[in-house]
C-alpha cells in the first residue's frame, strides 16, 4: 500500500461495447467545449456555523456539504513548528472538528488534538514509529459520543475517550482498511484493501460481522467508500462495484458495476468520489468518465452523464456541482442529469499542473481548493465572477469550517486557521 500512486493496472482491453442508459453526455476527456445554460444555481439556505461539529470529515455520514454561513476575509494563520515534519505522504488527510477541538492525526502516527487557538491539549503516539518505518500511513476518522474511532492502512481500529483521553481499545486485523469510517447504532463500519466489508462493536471493537467482495491486484485507496441512511449500507471495492447492503439482517440489497466501456484510458487505477446519499438516491463520480445517480433502493441507473472526477459534490436543491479530473467545473440538472454548465477553471491558474482537491459552499459562493494551497471563489449568482485567493503553501486535508473560520492541514504538518 504505499507504492506510488502512479503506478498503472496493466489490463487487457476488449472491443468497445456501447452500453446504454437513461442519460449520457459525450465523455468529458474529450469534449473541451463551454457550456453555459444558466447563470446562476438556486442554492440551499444558509446555515449558521456556531454550534455545527465535524464528526465526520464531510459533515455527516451521508456526505453531504451544506451552505455555510461565514463572513471570511481569507488572511492566514497557521501553528507554530513545535511539531513540525517533513514527510512526502501523498494520502490526503482527515481533520475534524468537536466541542472546539481540532483532531488529527499526522504522518508519524500522533494523534494531535488542539483548540481554535492553536493550543495543544493532547499529543497521543499510536504506537512506536519501528511499527511502521517508512511505511506511508493513511488514517480515517470519526467521532461518535465523545469517543474518536480510527482505522489505518496498518490493519488498526483504535477507540479513543475524548473526555480523559485514554485508549478504550486497540485492534489489529493486519490487513489494511482503506475507506472511511461510518457508524450506524452501535456499530463502526470500513472496507479494507481486500474490498471486504467489516462492522465492528463500537464498546470493544469486536468484530461483528463481514461481507466479502472483490479487489484488483494493485490496490487504489482512493476506491473504498462508504455511507450509510438509516439501515441501508452503500460501499465500493476498487473494481468499480457499488454495493447497498441491509445492516439489520446483514443481507444484500442490490450491486451495481460502473462500466468501463465510456472510459478512454483503461489504465488508470480506480478512483471515486464519496458516495453521497439524498433522498433514496444515491450520487457519485469516479475516475471512469461518468458522473452517476442511482435509484437507491433497488440500485437502477436513473442516469450517468459524462464527468470524469474522484473529487466530491455538492448537492443543491435542482443542482449537482463538481470539479472534472479535466479541470471543468461542472453543474448538472439534478433530475435529468444534463449538464448546465462546463467552464474550464485551470486555465484561469498561474500553473497548470495544479491540483483540486476539495469543493464546498460558503455564503453562497463555490469554493475550490488546490493542493498548492488556492481558493477559487465562483459567485452562485453571476458564475462569470471568479477570484483566485493563495492562503498556504499546500492544503492536504478535508476542510472543516466554524465560527467564521476554515481549517486545514497544509505543508510540513502545519494547522492552517483562515479568517
Amino acid at each position: 500500500m504505499s507504492c506510488s500512486s502512479s503506478k498503472k493496472l496493466d489490463i487487457e482491453i476488449e472491443s468497445l461495447k456501447k452500453e446504454g442508459s437513461v442519460y449520457l453526455q459525450n465523455n468529458d476527456t474529450a469534449n473541451d467545449l463551454e457550456v453555459s445554460n444558466i447563470n446562476n444555481i438556486l442554492l440551499y439556505p444558509l446555515i449558521s456555523q456556531n454550534k455545527i461539529t465535524w464528526d465526520y470529515p464531510f459533515q455527516n455520514s451521508e456526505n453531504l456539504i451544506k451552505n455555510y454561513q461565514i463572513n471570511n476575509n481569507y488572511k492566514s494563520f497557521k501553528t507554530e513548528n513545535f511539531y513540525n515534519y517533513n514527510s512526502d505522504n501523498y494520502y490526503k488527510k482527515e481533520i475534524l472538528f468537536t466541542n472546539d477541538k481540532i483532531i488529527y492525526v499526522d504522518d508519524y502516527a500522533n494523534l494531535f488534538i488542539l483548540d481554535t487557538n492553536f493550543k495543544l491539549l493532547k499529543k497521543i503516539q499510536l504506537y512506536e514509529k519501528k511499527l511502521f518505518g517508512d511505511y506511508l500511513l493513511k488514517y480515517s476518522l470519526i467521532i461518535s459520543n465523545n469517543t474518536l474511532f480510527i482505522s489505518d492502512n496498518l490493519g488498526f481500529i483504535i477507540a479513543i475517550n475524548l473526555n480523559n483521553y485514554s485508549i478504550l481499545w486497540k485492534n489489529n486485523f493486519t490487513v489494511p482498511f482503506l475507506s472511511n469510517l461510518v457508524i450506524y447504532k452501535d456499530s463502526i463500519f470500513v472496507t479494507n484493501s481486500n474490498g471486504k466489508l467489516y462492522s465492528f462493536n463500537v464498546l470493544n471493537g469486536v468484530q461483528n460481522w463481514s461481507f466479502e467482495t472483490g479487489t484488483n491486484n494493485i490496490k487504489s485507496d482512493l476506491a473504498y467508500k462508504i455511507t450509510i441512511s438509516d439501515n441501508k449500507l452503500f460501499f465500493s471495492n476498487d473494481m468499480g462495484d457499488i454495493y447497498a447492503v441491509n445492516v439489520d439482517d446483514k443481507g444484500l440489497i442490490w450491486n451495481y458495476k460502473i462500466s468501463q466501456n465510456n472510459y478512454n484510458n483503461f489504465n488508470d487505477l480506480f478512483k471515486l468520489a464519496n458516495l453521497t446519499y439524498q433522498n433514496n438516491f444515491l450520487y457519485f463520480s469516479s475516475s471512469f468518465g461518468n458522473y452517476f445517480k442511482l435509484n437507491a433502493i433497488n440500485g437502477n441507473l436513473v442516469w450517468s452523464s459524462s464527468g470524469k472526477s474522484h473529487i466530491n459534490s455538492i448537492l443543491n436543491p435542482d443542482s449537482i456541482i463538481t470539479i472534472s479530473e479535466n479541470t471543468f467545473l461542472l453543474i448538472y440538472e439534478k433530475k435529468t442529469g444534463k449538464i448546465l454548465y462546463k467552464k474550464n477553471i485551470k486555465k484561469l491558474l498561474p500553473d497548470k499542473k495544479i491540483e483540486f482537491n476539495n469543493i464546498f459552499l460558503l455564503a453562497n459562493k463555490i469554493i475550490i481548493t488546490t493542493n498548492e494551497g488556492h481558493f477559487i471563489l465562483i459567485d452562485s449568482l453571476d458564475l462569470k465572477k471568479i477570484s483566485i485567493k493563495k492562503v498556504a503553501k499546500a492544503i492536504k486535508s478535508n476542510i472543516i469550517i466554524y465560527s467564521d473560520k476554515i481549517f486545514f492541514l497544509g505543508e510540513k504538518g502545519f494547522l492552517y486557521k483562515i479568517l
